[in-house]
């Protein structure tokens, strides 16, 4: 039952949504009055996208497939298993994906895979994603398979920064980890990219005990004269390298205790 008597200022007004990123700041121990966004106004405001810290996050890594047709004994020693699947995010979702996180304060998307080069609407992903209000970097990381004939097409789309997956700067050494022997067509195409385009392009190379000295001497060799950004990321275990992972886990863990 309602109190017809309760006064106007104890009265429930119509409901309003809070938003604690619009809550005035404590001073000195002191909290302001309380700021509400009314109802209305939300369909207009989107409250960014923080991590536990309070962090924005800005950056979105968006697989567009799980395929990859390189064997890398690393990842897919065996490679790919089974049929590749027919339900891959389409252009559609894409665009709704991106524009969703745009709203909420991403700046820059990574396209990944597998490999996202072997889908054949790549170019269009790249423009959808370029083309999204409040997108300001398109970066893409790419096995370099058959890059030369992507190369002019990708720039055009509006790709701005692409990560090369290179393990060796040696052609047997490729060949061995990765199933196949592209590595020479793979550096001439990167020289053509960085003639012709302005993709920021950098060399990712996974840290192995048997090739980090070769690649690390031979990488500063090769980015002296070059605009690229070369550096190793960590040998991560997967579904399909658990018996290689541990093995050279393992083997890390003896040396360590006989240099100890």
């Amino acid at each position: 039952m309602i109190d017809d008597n309760i006064d106007d200022k104890h009265k429930i007004d119509s409901p309003q949504l809070y938003s604690p990123s619009l809550a005035p700041a404590m001073s000195d121990g002191y909290m302001g009055s309380s700021l509400v966004v009314p109802t209305e106004q939300m369909s207009d405001y989107h409250q960014p996208l923080t991590d536990g810290f309070a962090r924005r996050l800005t950056y979105l890594r968006l697989s567009i497939t799980d395929f990859c047709n390189f064997r890398c004994e690393y990842c897919l020693p065996n490679g790919y298993q089974g049929k590749r699947s027919d339900d891959e995010l389409s252009i559609s979702e894409i665009a709704t994906l991106v524009r969703g996180f745009a709203q909420v304060g991403t700046k820059k998307v990574r396209i990944t895979g597998g490999e996202p080069s072997i889908r054949r609407d790549v170019v269009e992903i790249i423009e959808t994603i370029k083309q999204t209000d409040g997108i300001e970097t398109v970066a893409m990381t790419s096995n370099g398979y058959k890059l030369g004939k992507h190369i002019a097409n990708w720039q055009a789309a509006g790709l701005d920064q692409l990560n090369i997956s290179m393990d060796s700067f040696d052609a047997a050494t490729f060949h061995k980890m990765t199933g196949f022997d592209t590595l020479p067509q793979i550096l001439a195409d990167m020289d053509i990219l960085l003639e012709t385009t302005d993709i920021k392009l950098k060399i990712n190379s996974v840290l192995m005990a048997e090739t980090a000295f070769e690649n690390l001497v031979t990488a500063i060799d090769y980015v002296k004269d070059r605009q690229v950004t070369y550096r190793f990321i960590e040998f991560m275990q997967t579904s399909d390298n658990s018996d290689l992972f541990f093995l050279l886990s393992m083997l890390s863990l003896i040396l360590s205790l006989i240099t100890c």
